[in-house]
């Protein structure tokens, strides 16, 4: 990755306050965390509707605290995922992050 794309990941880490680059690390902290929270409402939902409610507020979650699932600060229209996926085929190389 150039040195401006990684000057722009990190910025973008600091403006946005990751917490995790991939989802994958959170995934069944925060989704136990919910149902959890869903099951102790006044007027629990069904353990389908819990399921599919979950879901939704995790994507939204990873949206937020994931590095790779951000929107980029510098243009929208991409993810961080996407500025990488874009800079390893300007580069030919391989990127991990």
């Amino acid at each position: 990755m150039s040195k401006d794309k990684t000057k722009d990941a990190a910025d973008q880490d600091a403006k946005k306050g990751t917490k995790t680059a991939h989802r994958e690390k959170e995934l069944e902290k925060e989704r136990e965390i919910l149902i959890a929270q869903a099951k102790h409402e006044p007027n629990p939902k069904p353990d389908a509707i819990i399921h599919k409610m979950v879901d939704g507020r995790i994507q939204k979650y990873y949206k937020d605290v994931c590095l790779m699932e951000q929107v980029y600060v510098r243009d929208s229209s991409k993810t961080i995922s996407q500025l990488v996926t874009e800079a390893i085929a300007s580069i030919g190389e391989k990127i991990t992050v």
